[in-house]
């Protein structure tokens, strides 16, 4: 756990690739229980400087977001969530690989963990998906590599 404005700073975070990663961002660490702000599997979480807290459990090691790791938001990418409109292009995007499951989520904001669901499927076939403008994030795993195949 880690204390927000002192261990942790205010910001993006990502962490680094693992099927087990399990967070919390916590509002209140007073008393004998805290006050969970929203819980979350998603690998790119938002810790705004309200919380007083934050905490994770097999995520590896988490590091700041501040530019993307790519110049081109139209190229192809993996697994792991990734900012609309800066690391990924809205558009529709098909994946290359579904044998182990693809499992893929649109989430609208990177504060409320699963809350912030806005549309996600599993399967184990080819899969098509539209990312709009308006997401947050685009969070994937077992699915291989996503291309643009329009816009």
């Amino acid at each position: 756990m880690w204390l927000v404005g002192e261990e942790i700073a205010p910001g993006i975070w990502r962490a680094l690739r693992s099927r087990n990663c399990a967070w919390k961002r916590l509002s209140s660490i007073e008393g004998s229980s805290d006050t969970v702000a929203a819980a979350g599997t998603f690998l790119t979480v938002e810790i705004p400087a309200r919380d007083a807290a934050f905490w994770s459990e097999g995520c590896g090691w988490w590091t700041q977001v501040l530019s993307p790791p790519s110049s081109s938001p139209d190229g192809p990418f993996g697994p792991g969530t990734w900012l609309v409109n800066e690391e990924v292009a809205p558009g529709l995007w098909r994946n290359s690989d579904s044998s182990e499951g693809c499992s893929w989520s649109r989430l609208s904001n990177l504060r409320d963990g699963d809350a912030a669901v806005a549309d996600s499927g599993i399967g184990y076939s080819m899969i098509t998906v539209e990312i709009g403008a308006t997401d947050r994030a685009f969070d994937s795993k077992g699915c291989g590599t996503w291309t643009r195949v329009g816009g």
